[in-house]
């Protein structure tokens, strides 16, 4: 009724790949548009707060920098991330079959 371990099979659980066009100026072009949307939101944010957290806390200069150096990594990630997701959709969207 059981089933050994020897005859259970072997559970593959990678996700199957899924097919991706070259990158190609086509591929580029249609995604910019989403790219500049997306990293100019991120990057009025990243102002704001470091505009906000200077003035509430009242740092002066000196600490609205520090506050943008600490969030100079996480936003320069982000803008990297975007643009590899962007690229991989526009990627996925051209290997469809038409």
């Amino acid at each position: 009724m059981h089933k050994d371990a020897s005859e259970v099979s072997h559970r593959d659980d990678s996700e199957p790949e899924v097919p991706h066009s070259p990158i190609s100026p086509k591929i580029v072009i249609s995604a910019l548009p989403g790219i500049v949307l997306v990293w100019s939101e991120l990057w009025i944010m990243v102002a704001l707060v470091v505009w906000s957290a200077g003035s509430f806390m009242m740092l002066g200069i000196l600490g609205e920098i520090i506050v943008g150096i600490i969030l100079l990594g996480p936003a320069i990630w982000a803008s990297w991330q975007v643009w590899v997701w962007a690229i991989i959709a526009e990627q996925e969207i051209a290997a469809l079959p038409k």
